[in-house]
């Protein structure tokens, strides 16, 4: 995945081809960002991105992309558009997909590529999301599965935790209830 790098490590990450492809040493400095921001940095230019997926399609590897926000997401599927051909059947993936589109999800089945949400950030950050960080709208876009399998068959989509993104261990249950239920911890019930 060519977003990686934020976890803690008690000894320091290896220095090898991989870990160079996956930004280690970290990328160079994003473009200016405006006053105030508004918009979030894109990790990766887009020829620089291309280029990882490329190496790796090309390799014939399964690629997956942690991708949040709306222009992550376009950067990425914009990629695999120029990569894939019809009836490539790598089930490339698409990690995280946080605040993903309708139109970005019917992209995502017609190419093939296969949302893993991490829905169990809605528990613990969606009243942040909500009130503070994005607004209504875009909150009831993260992890949508229910408007993903209009165009994805259910069985090729899946959620997952990323630890230490949510406080605590391992909850399988809690995060299915959660891509069920949509509730978080400030609800009352």
């Amino acid at each position: 995945s060519p977003h990686c790098g934020t976890s803690a490590l008690s000894e320091p990450y290896l220095d090898n081809e991989m870990t160079r492809r996956l930004a280690f040493p970290p990328p160079p400095p994003p473009p200016a960002i405006p006053d105030p921001p508004k918009c979030g940095i894109l990790c990766w230019s887009n020829d620089k991105l291309f280029e990882i997926m490329k190496g790796l399609h090309d390799k014939g590897r399964q690629i997956a992309v942690h991708a949040h926000g709306e222009r992550a997401i376009d950067q990425t599927l914009n990629i695999f558009k120029q990569l894939m051909k019809p009836g490539d059947d790598r089930r490339h993936r698409l990690e995280h997909a946080g605040f993903i589109t309708e139109d970005q999800l019917k992209l995502c089945g017609e190419l093939g590529v296969l949302p893993s949400f991490f829905v169990y950030q809605l528990y613990f950050y969606g009243k942040s999301f909500y009130n503070n960080i994005v607004g209504p709208e875009r909150t009831n876009r993260w992890a949508p599965m229910g408007t993903a399998v209009k165009y994805i068959d259910i069985g090729k989509i899946s959620i997952h935790e990323d630890h230490p993104g949510i406080p605590g261990p391992s909850q399988p249950f809690a995060n299915i209830k959660t891509a069920v239920t949509r509730t978080q911890r400030d609800d009352p019930n």
